[in-house]
């Protein structure tokens, strides 16, 4: 994406667009509300590719969607998790979404090869997060494109 594409042209004009434009070769992060619903940001830091929401359904519903490159830094990863962190914190109902690339993550067994993939699984774990894709999201077989919630039963499958 660019700042120089505005909303209008992504979708139509019933629905607010919240979006963190990659600064550099095209991409970024965005989410979709429909208007009807009423949706406010949230901070997210400058140095993640992030964007989240609060939405008032019938209880406040916080999402998020995440983009983590593939050869993030560890200290990438750890200002990702500290950020889910934050959001699971202060929000009773969280849905994060996005491509997260741990490719080396067994989810059946909720470990990695890697320090950053296994902190993360700790991290789920440790905040009783359910990750819900269970299919291959890429071409090598690779669950990389991941929902995390610590309220399953908002998610349809």
């Amino acid at each position: 994406m660019s700042s120089y594409i505005y909303d209008n042209e992504i979708l139509p004009t019933h629905f607010s667009i919240f979006r963190n434009d990659r600064p550099s070769r095209g991409g970024g992060v965005l989410l979709a509300i429909n208007n009807s619903i009423p949706a406010s940001i949230i901070s997210s830091p400058s140095d993640l590719e992030a964007v989240s929401v609060v939405c008032s359904l019938k209880f406040p519903v916080t999402f998020c969607v995440i983009y983590a490159p593939p050869n993030a830094t560890d200290s990438y990863h750890k200002r990702l998790r500290d950020y889910i962190l934050d959001l699971v914190s202060t929000s009773k109902h969280v849905i994060v979404m996005g491509d997260f690339n741990y490719s080396d993550i067994s989810w059946g067994r909720l470990s990695g090869s890697t320090p950053s993939s296994n902190l993360f699984c700790d991290l789920l774990f440790d905040l009783n997060l359910h990750q819900l894709v269970n299919v291959s999201t890429h071409v090598q077989g690779n669950i990389l494109d991941l929902v995390i919630t610590n309220s399953p039963h908002l998610v349809c499958n």
